[in-house]
């Protein structure tokens, strides 16, 4: 009985450990090892919530890779995925434990900077433009340079500073960082740019 009560307790614990693997899996890109945009987008409106609640300034990053297809088209499809991981631990490396960043998309990153205020997210920002920018892509004897384009909106709550923008909902905070961000790449890429 002692044994197959053993048996049984080590498949339960077997379980558990199958399940807590396939929540990670259900939330992660498997390239840049963020987290995907379904998790990204739950927790920004959390936040959001959270925010206006207590009234502390969030900023929301897009970020999106100038010259992707280039990379892809000349490089390769693995040089492509290999700025793609630049970028996302670029990203890594910038954020604070509070923060949380995402795969948003194809070529296309989302931070969430938790309480930061406008002068805060417009240095985190540029940190990350000039970080990647560093970082050009190199495949045999080719380097191709790096860079990211960056929309930067923040929640007009609390002490948010001057550029704050007043939205009703998350989605709303992310759509003006994304027309920033458009704003961005048409200006000449490799910029940031303040939602208005």
């Amino acid at each position: 009985m002692r044994e197959r009560d053993a048996r049984l307790l080590q498949a339960i614990e077997d379980l558990r450990r199958s399940i807590d693997a396939l929540a990670v899996l259900a939330v992660t890109d498997p390239l840049t090892g963020l987290s995907n945009r379904r998790h990204f987008d739950d927790g920004i409106r959390r936040e959001f919530r959270r925010a206006r609640r207590h009234q502390h300034p969030l900023a929301v990053l897009l970020l999106d890779v100038d010259q992707l297809k280039e990379i892809n088209d000349t490089l390769g499809h693995p040089a492509g995925d290999g700025a793609l991981v630049t970028v996302a631990d670029a990203i890594r490396a910038a954020q604070r434990q509070s923060d949380f960043a995402a795969r948003y998309g194809g070529d296309e990153f989302a931070v969430a900077l938790i309480e930061t205020d406008v002068p805060g997210a417009l240095a985190c920002a540029t940190r990350l433009v000039e970080a990647v920018a560093a970082q050009p892509v190199v495949v045999g004897r080719r380097t191709v340079p790096l860079t990211v384009s960056a929309g930067v909106g923040v929640l007009a709550c609390g002490a948010a500073g001057a550029g704050a923008i007043q939205v009703d909902s998350a989605p709303d905070l992310v759509a003006r960082a994304d027309a920033a961000l458009l704003r961005a790449k048409s200006g000449g890429k490799n910029r940031v740019v303040l939602a208005g």
